[in-house]
This record gives structure tokens, sequence and C-alpha cells, in this order.
């Protein structure tokens, strides 16, 4: 009997950010994503710019679907006998829809594996806030669990692949006559508001979503300095702020340290370490960095300046981003587990600064609220409930 059998789930669900197909679908897409912020039309025409004018397609779809495929063959090679489904928060096929057909084919224990390793609250509990929601919209409640996988920043299986990267990127440099002592590693992750990177953890735990970029950072350097009889010094920086100008995000901004390091005269070698949506925003968000600087030639995203962009080692279909993720699932079965009985959250379903606007709203959408139970921490930061619970026990 395989783990998978013993641990009595059905399937792994993949959860993803979604992403438009064609020009028709950029608008509906960003609405979506956008829904209950306030947006105007006119600001999500500037976005949709971006889209349209590479055919209006996002490539995370083809990135999830060969993610989906890869992992599927990667968990089957170790053992783990268990079909792959994919769903996505903001298109189609759509998280709800996914959930309504694992039903109808009597698969009723999920696994879910999100693309994010870290902590927040868009990357890990609002997935499993849209667990609770598909759930609820497919009328599953009872019938369907989901289980998500922790964070896992901190498997060996995601951070090999980035020091091995690195420690390539360092011999090419040396091959070009360029030594560690003039490379600076500039690792990049997504910005978030500095309030809901203060929200990613409790008061004794600080900021998880960047102690925990910092934590693999550090552990990737330490691999590759690993033998080495020198190692180049690395910085954590962020990309693809958004938002309202007044509204502090994490810094400092990639740009600015690649060309603070072009200045020094050095060359900068550009890793992207964090969140990879695969979406146009998040690629234009990297674009931006190319501020004149020298950069060493790498795996991880920007090949460097004037040069096109490249798919991280972690990518999505890579040997390395499959094996990552199979090694969560297979931590995932073994446990522990943050688990969603019935799907249903309960307590605080969103850090303390977004408990109110779009996500209050949302919360009301789907049935809960959010003021009347108690409340168990896990890592993001939030609360889950780990016995099945009514609809109706939470809502009066």
């Amino acid at each position: 009997m395989t783990d998978a059998a013993r641990s009595g789930y059905d399937a792994v669900l993949l959860a993803s950010f979604g992403g438009p197909r064609g020009p028709d679908d950029v608008m509906p897409f960003l609405r979506n994503v956008t829904r209950g912020r306030g947006v105007p039309d006119e600001r999500l025409s500037e976005v949709a710019a971006h889209y349209l004018a590479l055919g209006g397609a996002s490539p995370i779809n083809a990135q999830a679907m060969a993610l989906r495929d890869a992992l599927a063959g990667e968990l089957s090679r170790r053992g783990v006998d268990l079909p792959v489904l994919w769903g996505n928060r903001n298109w189609t096929p759509y998280l709800s829809d996914v959930v309504v057909d694992a039903a109808g084919a009597g698969l009723n224990r999920l696994l879910a594996v999100t693309t994010s390793a870290y902590s927040s609250y868009s990357s890990c509990r609002q997935y499993r806030e849209d667990f609770a929601a598909a759930l609820t919209e497919s009328e599953t409640v009872g019938t369907v669990r989901i289980d998500k996988v922790r964070p896992y920043y901190d498997l060996p299986g995601f951070l090999q692949p980035f020091a091995d990267g690195v420690a390539r990127a360092l011999a090419d440099a040396a091959d070009n006559g360029c030594g560690a002592a003039d490379v600076e590693i500039i690792f990049t992750t997504h910005s978030l508001p500095i309030a809901m990177a203060e929200a990613s953890g409790t008061a004794a735990e600080g900021q998880l979503y960047v102690s925990q970029h910092l934590a693999a950072c550090a552990e990737v350097m330490r691999r590759v300095a690993d033998g080495r009889a020198d190692a180049p010094t690395w910085q954590l920086a962020y990309q693809s702020r958004s938002g309202a100008p007044h509204i502090p995000w994490l810094e400092p901004d990639v740009c600015d340290v690649i060309a603070g390091v072009g200045r020094s005269g050095r060359r900068g070698g550009v890793v992207r370490i964090g969140p990879r949506r695969g979406n146009l925003g998040s690629r234009h968000g990297s674009r931006r960095s190319r501020c004149g600087a020298r950069t060493v030639v790498h795996p991880g995203v920007d090949a460097g300046h004037g040069s096109a962009l490249r798919r991280g080692a972690c990518g999505p279909g890579s040997r390395a981003g499959d094996g990552c993720r199979a090694d969560a699932v297979r931590h995932g079965i073994a446990g522990p587990t943050e688990h969603l009985p019935a799907g249903l959250l309960r307590g605080p379903l969103s850090p303390p600064h977004y408990r109110r606007g779009r996500f209050r709203r949302g919360l009301g959408r789907i049935g809960l609220r959010a003021d009347r139970a108690r409340c168990i921490r896990d890592m993001c930061g939030g609360a889950i409930v780990t016995d099945p619970v009514d609809l109706r026990s939470v809502t009066r």
C-alpha cells in the first residue's frame, strides 16, 4: 500500500493564481483580481495593455499545466499514485468547478499545494479562504475535505536548485575573469504592503514573509559557499510594487539595488527566489529592474541588462520545481498539514489590516463571519479548525 493510500488522500490539488487565455478574457480577469477594491476601469485598461501587447494570454496557464503534469510524473516516480488536479483563484479552471468535478469522480479528500512557498496573506492564507469559498459555492461542504501543505520554503528540494544555479553562474563569471569578490548576489521576491508583511506571523514570530525569505537566501548561500575558498556577498530585494503611492511596501526595490551595485563597479547576479505568478504584472516588474548595472548570467530571473528573461531554476515544469513541490506533497501526506475539514475556516480569516473592505465583503459572500469564533494560530497568521463544523454554527 502506498503512502498516499495509507493517508486516505484521493488527489493532489495544485492551486494557482490564474490568468487570461486571450484578449477577450483580459478585462474580466482583471475585474476578478481587483473585485471589491474600487479600482477604476481606466487603471485596469492600463494593466490590460501589457497583456494585449503580447496577444492577451498570460503565460501562467501553460506553466501551471506543465507543472501539474510534471508534478504528477514526479510523484508517480516516487511511488505516490495520486491524480493531480489544477484549479485557479481568478480564472478558469476555477477552484469551485474543479471541486465539483472531483466530488463527482469520488475524489473527496484533497491535499492542496500552492505555487508559493512562503507565508503571507495572498500566497497562503487567501488560498485557504479560496478553498472554503470553493466548497461553499460547489455545495460540497461535508463531502469534500481539503488539507493544505505547509509553506515549503525550507525544504532541500526547494533550496538546492537555487544553490546549484548560483554556483553555475559564479563558475561562468570566473571563466570570464570575474571573481566572487566582484559579484553581489541579489535575491528578489514580490513586494508586499508592510502591513500585510507584518500580519504574516504572530507578534512573537514577526514578519514571517520576510524572515522566511532571508532564511532561504542564507541557506542557499551557505550551500554555495560550502567547499569554496570565497563566496560573494548577497542581499534580498523586492519587485513588482503596486497600489497607492502613500501605502508603504517592502523595500529596497530591486531596480535601486541593481543600480547601486552598478555604481560600485561590481556585477550583480539576480536570482528570483520568491513567488512566481507568471503573470505579466510580475514580468514587467522584473523588466523594469534593468537599470544599467552589469549582471552575470544566471538561472534565477534576469539574464542581464538588455537580455530576455529566463525561467527560474525552480520554475513551473522544471525538474527542480517538480521536485520541491513533490517534497511538499510527501511531507503533507506524512503530516503535519494545515487541515481544513469540510473546507471551513473559523476565526479572523485575514490579517488585521485587511479585515474590512473587499475582504470583509468576501467573507459575507461565502457565509462566514470573522468576529464570532475562536482562533487557532498557524504559520500564516490566521485561523484553522481541526474538526468539521456546520456553516450555521459559524454565521450565528
